[in-house]
């Protein structure tokens, strides 16, 4: 294996070698998951979700905690000063290309905040649910709303339906946004989205 790395030949331990340093940073595979999630197949859609961001928790424990359990607090140090400039330099950069397609307004004073929930939300803290619930101490909500799976296109065929209801003057690009791919770009360009982003940033 070595000398195919070496030489750059891609043969099936290279393969073997990457799949599990790919496994290591991403639920790749069951073997990844615990023993509960094996055990309930028809309950697995509820850990789906968040079986990313649990990885990302494991990565810290082994990593940095167990590191610095172990003695090796240098090393732990390092790893997570590695770890957290990595997050936030790439959620960043994912994010900031978002809001300009979306036209949101990107304003470079921004950059650290943007920087810091771009790290938190990896760990599942999101700037959304913090200002939302735990801001104004509705904690029992804020944890349900992490734990229950997020349903934004049922939330939207709702929303219409109540609208319709209520006799709301029709807008159809407000209920899209939850449509995969097109629809936050429908939403931000023709449903008024990016108006209101850029209203809340004043």
């Amino acid at each position: 294996m070595v000398e195919d790395l070496r030489n750059g030949v891609k043969s099936d331990n290279v393969k073997l070698l990457a799949f599990h340093e790919l496994s290591d940073f991403q639920p790749i595979s069951l073997s990844e998951m615990p023993q509960g999630y094996l055990d309930a197949k028809n309950g697995r859609l509820l850990y789906m979700l968040k079986s990313f961001t649990l990885k990302q928790w494991d990565i810290v424990r082994r990593n940095i905690y167990q590191e610095a359990k172990d003695g090796n607090v240098a090393g732990a140090t390092r790893n997570l000063a590695v770890l957290g400039g990595y997050l936030m330099a790439a959620n960043l950069g994912v994010q900031t290309v978002r809001d300009m397609l979306l036209g949101r307004e990107v304003r470079p004073e921004d950059i650290p905040s943007k920087a810091m929930w771009g790290l938190a939300g990896v760990y599942g803290i999101n700037q959304y649910v913090a200002e939302r619930y735990f801001r104004s101490g509705q904690y029992t909500e804020g944890v349900a709303n992490y734990l229950v799976p997020a349903t934004p296109i049922v939330d939207d065929l709702f929303k219409l339906g109540s609208d319709i209801a209520e006799g709301e003057d029709m807008e159809p690009f407000r209920y899209v946004r939850s449509v995969p791919v097109v629809g936050p770009l429908l939403y931000s360009w023709f449903g008024g989205g990016a108006e209101n982003y850029n209203d809340r940033l004043d």
